[in-house]
């Protein structure tokens, strides 16, 4: 069997290593963010569940306490229209009301009437109400006590009602031969809804016909898990649970099923969408309810095509290093060889012209013209590879360019967010008349622009190879203008800023764009650190001597974790979660101080947090220098 070359064969074994890694860190991703997915869903699901289950449990025995007020009992017994006595019931109730932070208290007769009311001064009193249909209220005067979710009919809101029976205080329960009414309260689960609807996954509640009547996902709301028969749907009816609304079945394919976790599929034949989540499901056997939540897959996707993407950029630029070491090496092999060779012919020369100077003098001749020859095909080949060399730089620098451009997008988003934010504050000035203060909007947006303007410049710079231009930069100025797009972001987290010194004085020998990029990342980087954390400060200090201006980036943050510091200025370095940055905005930043002739470092703080500490050179050093 021939062997193959050594040029096809190479990358034909690179190739496969690379297809291997790739499969193999899809592979083991993917296992990571499911288990971290199922994981992060048990643990909201119980808390989740324990909220709902003390929401219930906090109201369930109230209506048996509230039923053996003697006053309840003694307006059902007269049934008569006291007017004093029934404000007094009407009154109480709204007590009650108040205190249980409950949506409505309200009192039915033996018929089922409705005859006093939390709500009796509102325009959707419930007084006068027929309610014999509702379940709970049938189960309360046959059982003492019930409990039920339905749609009100009156007030159109989604409640869970607690009922209990009231009987004559003087003969008592076993004794009546029937109770003289029920009182309910009506507790709103909505507000655990609104609390939901904060996470990233869905959660959804189910009674026991499987239809959802609380769910973070609106358009689930009174959906079916299955299509129900005719008979139940007409209960439900007749009970008028949801009023109107007749519940339509939602289309769910369950892909695999293991211990309470399923992979389902969601089907929308009205919309034409098809999603795939992970499914976490709790029974609640006292409601009959069933507690689930919803992970959706497609964030597993993104973030796996995050990590595929970072991966296969890791392996182009090992595999452009690697080209180029072993172009090196052919070329100095190439040029050592050429430099022997001719070392080689040149002693062979002048031996044979020490033997036969006289004899051969047109021989001589000839050796010599052949190693002019020799001489200029070397020097050619010292050109073609000077060439080759300056052209590999080239490449090398596109590539930094091409990492750089994450860093420029993030850049560009911040500016586009405060343009957006202040052309909104303009318009409502506007409308208000405070044209002095759209004026000033506006003003801070054409400055935005321009900020914009220059970052586009300088990659264009970038890229066609031209100097930089180091010239006395305002340290205020750009501090001030970095708090400028980064300002709404430290107040959404609530993040303390705190500037020690006045840098109004401070001029610096720096390129004010390049340097607010500089600011801008550490800052950024202590807001994405601070955002989860208790304590939220930042403290920005500038100090001056001699020579050098010293500013210090200190945050409150964890700190660094033991050893980061050494390479974290490194590309494809970072310490946050997988798939959410390629570890090159330090990388970037401390070029962009090295060309300053300035430094920066990572520092542990003392007692909590890290700090970023720069030194950059004042103008008035630079000139010194020079002379």
């Amino acid at each position: 069997m021939p062997k193959l070359p050594i040029k096809i064969l190479f990358p034909l074994l690179w190739l496969t290593v690379a297809t291997i890694v790739m499969v193999a860190v899809t592979f083991l991703s993917r296992e990571n963010l499911e288990s971290d997915t199922r994981k992060r869903a048990k643990e909201t699901l119980s808390l989740y569940l324990s909220s709902l289950e003390g929401e219930i449990s906090k109201h369930k025995m109230m209506p048996r306490l509230m039923a053996q007020n003697p006053v309840f009992s003694r307006f059902l017994y007269r049934q008569s229209q006291d007017d004093a006595l029934l404000l007094e019931v009407n009154k109480e109730l709204e007590r009650y009301n108040n205190m249980l932070e409950t949506l409505d208290v309200f009192l039915l007769n033996a018929n089922g009437l409705a005859v006093a009311a939390s709500n009796w001064n509102q325009d959707y009193t419930y007084i006068g109400e027929e309610l014999d249909f509702r379940p709970y209220f049938k189960e309360a005067m046959s059982n003492g006590s019930a409990r039920y979710f339905a749609l009100g009919t009156t007030s159109q809101k989604r409640g869970y009602y607690f009922s209990a029976a009231i009987y004559d205080i003087n003969l008592g329960r076993s004794k009546a031969s029937v109770p003289l009414g029920v009182i309910v309260i009506k507790v709103d689960l909505a507000q655990l809804e609104a609390v939901w609807a904060s996470s990233t996954e869905l959660l959804t509640v189910t009674d026991n016909d499987g239809i959802y009547f609380i769910s973070t996902n609106p358009d689930w709301l009174y959906r079916s898990r299955e299509i129900l028969t005719p008979e139940r749907l007409q209960e439900i009816q007749d009970s008028r649970r949801f009023a109107n609304i007749v519940p339509r079945p939602l289309h769910i394919e369950t892909i695999q099923s293991d211990d309470g976790n399923s992979l389902v599929r969601l089907v929308d034949p009205e919309s034409s969408t098809t999603a795939t989540y992970m499914r976490h499901k709790v029974n609640m056997p006292d409601e009959g309810w069933q507690v689930k939540i919803w992970s959706d897959m497609s964030a597993i996707d993104s973030q796996l095509i995050r990590i595929q993407i970072t991966t296969l950029l890791s392996l182009i630029t090992l595999t452009l290093i690697g080209t180029l070491v072993a172009q090196r090496r052919r070329s100095q092999q190439a040029q050592q060889l050429l430099e022997q060779k001719s070392h080689d012919e040149l002693q062979l020369a002048y031996g044979e012209m020490e033997h036969r100077v006289k004899e051969r003098t047109a021989e001589l001749s000839l050796a010599n013209s052949r190693l002019q020859e020799e001489v200029l095909e070397k020097q050619q080949a010292e050109l073609e590879l000077r060439e080759a060399q300056d052209n590999l730089v080239q490449a090398a620098k596109m590539a930094a360019l091409g990492q750089m451009a994450t860093s420029i997008t993030h850049e560009l988003n911040q500016p586009l967010g405060a343009v957006r934010t202040f052309a909104d504050n303009a318009r409502t000035y506007i409308d208000r008349g405070e044209t002095q203060q759209a004026r000033e909007n506006l003003d801070i947006i054409t400055r935005m622009t321009q900020r914009m303007n220059e970052i586009m410049r300088h990659l264009k710079t970038f890229a066609r190879k031209t100097p930089l231009e180091l010239v006395p930069t305002n340290l205020q100025y750009v501090i001030d203008e970095t708090l400028l797009i980064l300002g709404a972001q430290l107040q959404r987290h609530d993040i303390t800023l705190e500037q020690i010194g006045d840098a109004s004085h401070i001029m610096v020998l720096a390129e004010q764009v390049r340097l607010q990029q500089v600011m801008t990342n550490l800052l950024q980087n202590a807001i994405d650190v601070l955002s989860q954390e208790p304590v939220r400060k930042v403290t920005i200090e500038a100090t001056e001597n001699e020579h050098m201006v010293e500013i210090s980036f200190r945050d409150s943050g964890p700190g660094f974790a033991n050893g980061v510091t050494d390479t974290l200025f490194e590309p494809f370095v970072t310490t946050k979660n997988v798939g959410d940055g390629l570890g090159l905005g330090l990388s970037i930043t401390y070029g962009i101080v090295k060309d300053f002739g300035g430094s920066i470092e990572a520092i542990e703080g003392k007692n909590r947090g890290a700090e970023f500490r720069l030194q950059l050179k004042l103008p008035d050093a630079a000139e010194d220098a020079v002379a």
